[in-house]
């Protein structure tokens, strides 16, 4: 049987026994997930379809959080709970995209808030059961993933798109990551196919002063937080500095 996603993906997905699930990925079957030479045992698979669901409408009470913030433009969940295949103790992965020079700033109110709410993942526990672990971020002006392998493309395909300001921001994301469709082809046309339907309105881009008092608290908040977090500081400190950009998405193999 031929599928319409790369052999890379085929060979993760039967490593770790995850489902391809082939109505998500643009594509139908007989049957809906990938064999691997032995039996799925369907209320394990329905359990966790459950459980991810169960986080995704967690996630859904927190958006007055990102709503708030005017240069947030996108937040995506990722991780297992984005591919419906979380377990109860797992946490919930976000991806979140800001205008430039927002990042640092953005993080410093999402770790707040989350801690007021006890809903931040900290560091050095073991109960991270329904916690929230922001990390990945991206600017608008720097929507390409650098990282283009298999396991990128996964949690690109697989991310649950949780709020969009302005949909003309997820279509220059697929713009600017068509190296998918070598893994995705039929699941990339489709999203394509369905933003170019759309209609747009380009709003005018306002600066005032308060742009400028952002932007320089971004600045500051990011040295902050690199120096709490006692990073060792890269050669381009510009670039980080500036909040161009801030991944952290491990780039190994997934966890099962």
């Amino acid at each position: 049987m031929q599928f319409p996603v790369s052999q890379e993906i085929i060979a993760i997905k039967r490593k770790y026994a995850w489902p391809l699930d082939t109505l998500r990925y643009r594509f139908q079957e007989k049957e809906r997930y990938l064999t691997i030479g032995k039996k799925f045992d369907h209320r394990k698979i329905t359990s966790r379809i459950q459980e991810s669901y169960r986080k995704i409408t967690l996630a859904h009470s927190f958006l007055w959080l990102w709503k708030n913030l005017p240069w947030v433009e996108m937040v995506l969940i990722t991780g297992s709970t984005a591919s419906l295949n979380a377990h109860q103790k797992d946490d919930i992965d976000f991806w979140v995209i800001v205008s430039p020079q927002k990042i640092w700033i953005t993080r410093f109110i999402e770790g707040v808030s989350l801690i007021l709410y006890g809903r931040r993942r900290m560091r050095n526990t073991m109960k991270v059961s329904d916690t929230f672990c922001i990390n990945f971020y991206m600017t608008t002006n720097n929507l390409v993933l650098h990282k283009q392998t298999p396991e990128f493309a996964m949690q690109f395909v697989d991310a649950v798109l949780l709020y969009c300001r302005n949909n003309q921001t997820y279509k220059n994301l697929l713009l600017a990551n068509d190296w998918v469709a070598s893994h995705f082809p039929y699941w990339y046309k489709y999203q394509l196919q369905q933003m170019e339907a759309l209609s747009y309105t380009k709003e005018k881009q306002k600066r005032s002063i308060f742009g400028f008092f952002y932007d320089f608290l971004d600045l500051f908040l990011g040295i902050v937080q690199i120096i709490v977090m006692q990073r060792k500081l890269p050669s381009d400190i510009k670039k980080i500095l500036l909040a161009n950009y801030f991944t952290t998405w491990k780039d190994s193999e997934p966890t099962h």
